[in-house]
């Protein structure tokens, strides 16, 4: 285990470990990772990429996965990544006085070069200051002396830069997948001239197309804090960076995580871009122009990453991806290569319009999952002022293709706050979800379970709602008492809904609207405690409240007011490539309920994009009259048209016949000890897919490989001898499997022996086996002179006939259990360290034995003896004997 230094006083990572939930998330040691000790010493410019949530959150972002994929490839760079500690990591950091580190490398982050971070959402930016204080670096830029490490931040939400402006050295506009080896190559060269001007070198940056460096330009207060150059070595605007959809920008080989994370798949980009012009919609508009991949593409980026990584479902990314030029085409195609080995597609959230019983039955070869479907609003008249596109009838007909497939859950998403909204709109969302759970009435079948979540409208730069009010608080918590009481009048108690805390949209109003003013708002916030504020049940209001008191500023006349067409943003110091003009003409349309159509299916709407920036819309089929900017990449004739149409969707034949039962015995040492069995599981059902074992599978709607422990291992366990049996549907030999699925195991978790059983061989009942443990002590040098008094109990332990003891769990519940009567022998190995031997019959865990003997100094509570013995021991699963 790896250590983290900070000054000459030297921390054991695992020391830490040992006092946290889901240790597991700090090894960084997952498959596929890339980061080493001979990667770090060769690196000549390093740099950390910082998701500021979680863990689980942050393995999910793609956009990391792909930097972290570019950067390592390139000889003299090195990327390692690093997350937002859980209270109680942080908490220990704090105590220890030691940086947080980056994940791979376990090198303090003050230790590299770049030091990116990942903005995707407003109510994170406290955490990016909490990171950078955990890190041992000063917060604002200025006050950061030394030259490196130089902090940035990128993602969808600096397209208002100015909020966070006073904390970033830098931020890189738009895509980054080119941007960022350039800056790396730029510190290269500066750091092999020997330069010590910090100075000069963010002016390097500058030059850089997509790079804003803040302190070359002062905010105007006269024109609404819109920022003003201060030297002409810098260019006006900040021109967005845009890449095509290449091999490069497509993870083939991506870090998997041990632990489940919340979008725990394989993600494909099929498509970036959006060009429905949903008015509310930031990104919709901030990553135009379209660009696709075309199915063959797809098909073989596909076949690369589940072999590599073993994932077991795969989702199709896009802004829209109902609105993929071959989207049923590429979904039949993927089932035909993936569904068989039990792999099932996922889509996020599909256009109602877009969304036919075709497509439902292709999310359904594998596993009968939910289907999420956004409305957005409910009347026909407020989706054109949002140009939305969508009407009622398109809804009602993709929740009936949904129910009519035999899907059991549906996600409906809306919007309340959205410009010209009234109570009717309200009552039209209610509308919807009164017809939804009908169905089961006129089908005369089961209900539909719908989970609706109604978010608050928030707008945002770029768009073409950014001069609208937001709804105060109070008119928020109206609309939701409102909706809530509709849904209990009509007894909709099959309709789940979730709602956005008002309070998170007044803060997200104030931030993606803010000038740089709100940097101090926010640093005062944090000073205040305000941390992981995008969580609701963690969100303090009253924090952002006082600290905009302190500042003299009023967070409901920032998130409402209303702003006039022809002013100033701060956010316009960036230029996206769309044109004021277009974004005020869709204001205007949506004042006189008039849609725009989409531009790649249409004509070209002149907002910009294209002829500022010199780019094109990139489509595999050409939809458009006559748009010149829109370029066709894969043309399918008539005749392939009409096959791609009549393919047909079948069911998945999953191999469910066993015809080979092998046991398995297994290691788990090491960093391993800190993940679960849960967790352990799915590991091993991954590695067996990239050995390409032939799995059998288990029947229903949701079937899983045949495998399963005759004893789950606790986390924080080592063991030496797990069993496991797994069964297979064709014939492998037992040393091939064990050489192929070795090769796929990390090597603190290695397969033993594997021999053939009969496959209709079971386990033995769990309290007739006998379990041997050895038990080492955490700290060897504190027991030396208790060895004597530990042998006496143990003595007096091994003479009682019976030991009557409660055994608590996690929720306070406990059970009686006679102890003794469950110990066959306990004896000491060694004294220096003290080690002893356990040998149980049955599931009762050593912990519980170990602390009867254990001498007082060392006694752990009965009742937090779950959450504190790893503290004192070290248990190792030695030997199962099966009677």
């Amino acid at each position: 285990m790896k250590t983290i230094l900070k000054e000459e006083k030297k921390i054991e990572l695992k020391e830490l470990l040992l006092q946290v939930q889901k240790p597991g998330q700090y090894l960084g040691n997952e498959w596929n990772h890339l980061v080493n000790e001979k990667k770090w010493s060769n690196a000549k410019a390093k740099a950390a990429i910082i998701y500021p949530d979680l863990y689980e959150l942050g393995m999910s972002n793609f956009g990391i996965k792909i930097l972290y994929k570019i950067i390592n490839e390139e000889e003299d760079f090195l990327c390692d990544r690093a997350y937002a500690p859980m209270k109680d990591m942080e908490g220990l950091i704090r105590k220890s006085q030691i940086p947080l580190w980056a994940w791979e490398s376990k090198k303090p982050l003050y230790e590299f070069d770049l030091l990116g971070f990942s903005l995707s959402y407003e109510l994170t930016y406290t955490n990016v200051l909490n990171i950078l204080e955990l890190s041992q670096i000063k917060i604002i830029s200025q006050e950061r002396k030394d030259i490196f490490p130089l902090v940035f931040g990128g993602g969808p939400a600096v397209f208002n830069p100015e909020p966070m402006a006073d904390f970033m050295d830098f931020f890189i506009i738009g895509d980054g997948e080119e941007a960022i080896p350039e800056v790396l190559n730029v510190i290269k060269e500066f750091k092999k001239l020997g330069n010590t001007d910090k100075e000069e070198l963010l002016l390097k940056l500058a030059e850089i197309k997509g790079i804003y460096v803040p302190r070359f330009y002062i905010p105007d207060p006269d024109k609404n804090y819109l920022p003003k150059r201060i030297s002409n070595n810098v260019p006006e605007k900040i021109t967005k960076r845009i890449v095509d959809l290449t091999i490069k920008n497509q993870p083939v080989s991506e870090i998997v995580p041990y632990l489940s994370s919340i979008q725990d798949r394989q993600v494909l980009e099929i498509r970036r871009g959006c060009d429905r012009g949903c008015r509310f919609c930031q990104v919709g508009y901030t990553y135009l122009p379209i660009r696709e991949r075309t199915p063959e593409n797809i098909i073989e980026l596909s076949r690369k990453a589940l072999q590599n990584t073993g994932y077991d479902e795969y989702s199709l990314l896009s802004l829209s991806a109902s609105d993929y030029s071959c989207l049923h085409e590429v979904s039949h195609e993927l089932n035909s290569q993936h569904a068989q080995k039990g792999i099932s597609l996922s889509m996020p959230s599909q256009r109602a319009d877009r969304f036919n019983i075709e497509i439902a039955k292709e999310l359904n070869v594998v596993r009968k999952t939910g289907i999420t479907l956004a409305p957005e609003a409910g009347t026909n008249r407020l989706r054109e002022v949002i140009n939305k596109g969508l009407e009622e009838k398109d809804i009602k007909n993709a929740i009936e293709s949904v129910y009519e497939e035999g899907f059991q859950h549906v996600k409906l998403y809306f919007m309340i706050g959205l410009p010209t909204e009234t109570y009717d709109d309200l009552d039209g969302i209610i509308s919807i979800l009164r017809w939804a759970s009908d169905l089961s009435r006129v089908k005369k079948q089961k209900k539909l379970n719908i989970t609706c979540t109604i978010s608050t409208f928030v707008p945002k730069p770029f768009t073409p709602f950014q001069w609208f009010s937001q709804n105060n608080t109070k008119e928020f918590e109206e609309k939701i008492k409102y909706l809530k009481q509709k849904i209990k009048h009509y007894r909709l108690w099959n309709v789940k809904l979730n709602f956005t805390n008002p309070n998170t949209a007044l803060l997200e109003a104030v931030m993606s609207r803010g000038d740089r003013r709100v940097s101090k708002l926010i640093l005062e916030a944090f000073k205040q405690g305000a941390k992981f504020d995008s969580w609701e049940d963690i969100l303090n209001v009253d924090i952002w409240k006082n600290a905009a008191k302190d500042i003299n500023l009023n967070l409901e006349h920032e998130a409402t007011k209303h702003r006039d067409l022809n002013d100033a943003n701060p956010w316009e110091i960036i230029d996206t490539g769309i044109l004021k003009k277009f974004l005020q003409e869709e204001y205007n349309k949506a004042i006189n309920i008039t849609e725009t159509k989409a531009c790649t299916e249409n004509t070209c709407h002149s907002c910009g994009i294209c002829f500022n920036l010199n780019v094109f819309n990139t489509v595999t089929i050409n939809k458009s009259k006559n748009n010149k900017y829109v370029k066709e990449i894969r043309a399918l004739s008539d005749e392939q048209q009409a096959t791609s149409d009549k393919q047909q969707v079948t069911r998945a034949e999953f191999p469910i016949k066993t015809v080979q039962k092998v046991e398995l015995i297994h290691s788990k040492n090491s960093d391993f000890r800190f993940i679960s069995h849960l967790d352990l599981q799915k590991l091993f059902e991954r590695a067996a897919r990239r050995a390409e074992l032939p799995i059998s599978f288990t029947e229903g709607f949701n079937p899983r490989p045949k495998l399963r422990w005759l004893m789950p291992l606790p986390i924080f366990y080592e063991s030496n001898y797990e069993i496991a049996h797994l069964e297979l549907s064709n014939y492998v030999k037992d040393n091939d499997l064990q050489i192929r699925l070795n090769n796929e195991l990390p090597p603190e978790i290695q397969l033993k022996s594997v021999h053939s059983i009969d496959f209709k061989a079971k386990f033995n009942d769990l309290e007739n086996i006998k379990v041997v443990y050895r038990i080492l002590t955490c700290d060897p040098t504190l027991w030396e002179e208790y060895v004597c008094e530990t042998k006496s109990r143990l003595e007096n332990f091994l003479e009682k006939d019976s030991l009557v003891l409660k055994v608590f769990k996690k929720n306070e519940n406990h059970q009686v259990i006679d102890v003794r009567s469950k110990v066959e022998n306990l004896k000491v190995l060694n004294t220096n360290p003290l080690e002893l031997e356990l040998k149980i019959i049955g599931i009762t865990r050593p912990e519980i034995v170990i602390n009867q003997i254990a001498p007082k100094k060392f006694y752990v509570d009965e009742k937090n003896l779950s959450q504190k013995w790893q503290l004192v021991w070290k248990v190792t699963k030695e030997m199962i004997t099966l009677n």
